[in-house]
């Protein structure tokens, strides 16, 4: 599997972080890259929760929460992304020195066999480290002005 996190520090409460991060029908809000999502099914937070995003550059995938800590993060399973067929995101939210760092990370497997591998290490790495990147500076532009970012204004890390 190959792995890409990013971690940032936000200028705010880490409630006030997972408020924003755990309104699971809304990352279209602040995060740049999604789009437009649709909760599916009855639950709105909490594991087992799942929603349908339309993600620029994957398409439409759709996340369920396999973990949940209410206040400090969770885990997510995703399907649907193009050329991948096992994918992971895992995010994490913690009080430090007045501030709130997030952690993101996502863990996935290519399709494909050998081109596949040799694709994910180069060209999808890049792609998500730049996605990830743009999503979690998208979280705290949102948060720290209360303004979503905008695909292009987020730029990479």
């Amino acid at each position: 599997m190959t792995t890409v996190r990013k971690e940032i520090r936000i200028d705010a409460t880490s409630a006030a972080v997972w408020n924003v991060r755990s309104d699971f029908g809304s990352p279209h809000t602040w995060a740049p890259e999604v789009k437009h999502a649709v909760l599916l099914g009855g639950i709105d937070r909490g594991e087992g929760c799942e929603r349908s995003c339309a993600v620029s550059g994957l398409g439409t995938i759709t996340e369920r929460a396999i973990a949940w800590k209410e206040g400090e993060g969770f885990e997510l399973a995703i399907e649907g992304a193009p050329m991948m067929s096992k994918v992971r995101s895992t995010w994490a939210i913690r009080a430090e020195g007045g501030v709130s760092v997030v952690r993101a990370e996502v863990e996935y497997e290519t399709r494909y066999g050998l081109l596949g591998a040799m694709i994910g290490v180069s060209l999808m790495r890049l792609m998500m480290s730049r996605t990830l990147g743009r999503t979690v500076r998208g979280l705290k532009q949102y948060v720290e002005s209360g303004g979503a970012a905008e695909a292009g204004e987020a730029s990479a890390a």
